[in-house]
């Protein structure tokens, strides 16, 4: 047991890290965009701020393929370890980079550079640390994804509190720097306690089982849940903040309240939920959450138009939580040791940056035709086409995991 449990804190722990210094910009964005990104208003600057962490996410799939190819290849251990190296650059990089002010419109496009390295690391990392612990543990294997899930909430919880400070009236404008020094050193010391992971042994691949059209749905599925994970957590988790503040005139405190409803939330359920999802079937479950989503949504955004923003919160992340709590069970199952870490990694990656950019796109359209339920229907319609292909796939391809 200690030596499961010695795992899975150095992998956990790491990509606690990575997600406090990807997120740290989502809860800090409002507020050091500003100083890279000059001469717009407030509600630009908060789109903005959703627009640059969007393209974060567009990025991340170059990082799915790099790390994954590296996890296919050379081992697990290998591109955990590489993927927390790859995090340290931006972290110091962001901490140290003089403002727009003192350096002028290269801040700017340093600024830019940076966050997209961050994309690339963190796009290593997450999906890279679920296969590690799906093959690892090889049971109770919702559990174990949805603790890994939450812990990426953990690292977004220790942002936005370090956010949460520096965004009060008289502390000091350096503050924000220590947030990502604090990252880099945390790197700096996850990169050493990786080094003592245990490796796994790459099997040898076996012979094609599955044809192509079984393995293009299995693309398919995978690159759904991702874009159905990016929407259905990232808009409560950082959607919602615009919405109540710009759109809807609450104030600041109220819409850090409303993001850090969700982040709790999202710890607490998450784990639960994958307990439940092992004492049935991880793939029938997904399915079912999946078309959950749609009426949970569509009521939670109803809610949230009329101001009641605790329970619009809370109904958005323990729906979206279920979903996403087996995923690393699922999506290791489809494909085979030998290309898991690329597949699995890749596609997701690639869901996940469209999903990610469901909050700028959202915050938009809304900001533009006063049609308020424009995330409702991303949401919805992200999650008919996510368990019809669960559907598909497990009816029609007599759905068997890899082995």
């Amino acid at each position: 047991m200690s030596n499961y449990l010695k795992v899975t804190g150095l992998v956990i722990a790491g990509n606690i890290l990575e997600y406090y210094d990807f997120l740290l910009f989502m809860h800090l964005g409002p507020l050091i965009t500003p100083l890279f990104f000059p001469g717009y208003s407030s509600k630009e600057t908060h789109f903005l701020s959703l627009l640059l962490f969007g393209l974060a996410f567009v990025i991340r799939p170059i990082g799915g393929y790099i790390f994954g190819r590296i996890a296919d290849l050379k081992g697990r251990k290998v591109a955990l370890v590489q993927s927390v190296k790859w995090a340290l650059f931006p972290a110091f990089g962001l901490a140290l980079l003089p403002t727009f002010e003192t350096i002028g419109v290269l801040a700017t496009y340093i600024f830019v550079i940076l966050r997209l390295f961050q994309g690339i690391a963190l796009g290593g990392e997450y999906p890279n640390a679920g296969t590690y612990l799906v093959e690892y543990y090889k049971e109770r294997l919702g559990l174990i994804s949805g603790i890994l899930g939450a812990s990426g909430t953990i690292g977004s919880i220790i942002g936005f509190t370090l956010a949460y400070f520096c965004s009060q009236e008289g502390a000091p404008s350096w503050l924000w720097r220590v947030g990502f020094l604090l990252g880099g050193f945390g790197g700096i010391l996850s990169y050493y306690l990786r080094k003592h992971l245990v490796e796994l042994n790459l099997p040898t691949p076996p012979p094609q089982k599955a044809s192509r059209e079984q393995y293009r749905l299995k693309w398919a599925c995978v690159l759904m849940i991702g874009m159905l994970v990016g929407t259905s957590l990232w808009l409560p988790m950082s959607y919602s903040n615009f919405y109540l503040t710009k759109i809807l005139g609450f104030s600041i405190d109220q819409g850090q309240v409303a993001t850090l409803i969700a982040l709790i939330g999202f710890i607490c359920f998450s784990p639960l939920w994958g307990l439940i999802a092992d004492r049935l079937n991880h793939f029938s479950f997904m399915m079912w959450m999946a078309l959950a989503i749609i009426p949970t949504s569509l009521a939670a955004f109803y809610v949230l138009s009329q101001g009641n923003f605790v329970m619009a919160q809370l109904g958005l992340i323990f729906i979206a939580s279920a979903f996403g709590a087996p995923i690393h069970a699922v999506m290791n199952s489809l494909f085979p040791a030998h290309l898991r870490g690329r597949s699995v990694a890749l596609l997701f990656m690639v869901g996940l940056s469209l999903g990610g950019i469901a909050p700028s796109v959202a915050g938009y359209v809304v900001d533009k035709t006063g049609f308020q339920f424009t995330p409702a229907i991303i949401v919805s319609l992200i999650a008919s086409i996510t368990a019809y292909l669960f559907y598909k796939l497990r009816e029609n391809l007599s759905f068997a995991p890899a082995t």
